[in-house]
């Protein structure tokens, strides 16, 4: 009875303390600051806009380098040209051999004679 009696009043005594009103923390004033936002729209992409994109660098004519070389520059190595891949060689198709007809009853695939049990209801496989 005795402790039955503390654990109905344990709860009530946390409970008690939890809920008393506390003085609120002290924080630090937020100061709020304008800032310019830009919008972001959806451009359609199609051929049009694309072509227009690129319209004035398409009329312009390829640009060539010069370099002009001096005595003791040394000639920079050519970076390699791409190379097709070799093709692989064709192999030859293996020739697989023709499946033996199997054995349709498991006992006689295994090595073993099947006995039939329960007047033809089940059956099971012997030695």
């Amino acid at each position: 009875m005795r402790a039955t009696v503390i654990l109905v009043m344990l709860p009530l005594g946390v409970l008690s303390t939890v809920g008393l009103p506390r003085a609120p923390a002290s924080s630090p004033e937020v100061v709020t600051v304008a800032v310019t936002t830009e919008g972001v729209r959806r451009v359609p992409m199609d051929t049009r806009t694309f072509s227009a994109r690129w319209m004035p660098v398409n009329g312009m004519p390829p640009m060539v380098l010069a370099a002009k070389r001096t005595p003791g520059m040394v000639e920079p190595m050519p970076a390699p040209m791409p190379q097709a891949r070799p093709q692989p060689e064709k192999q030859p198709e293996k020739v697989h051999p023709r499946a033996t007809r199997r054995e349709s009853n498991v006992c006689t695939r295994h090595g073993m004679r099947k006995q039939v049990t329960r007047g033809g209801r089940s059956w099971r496989c012997r030695r």
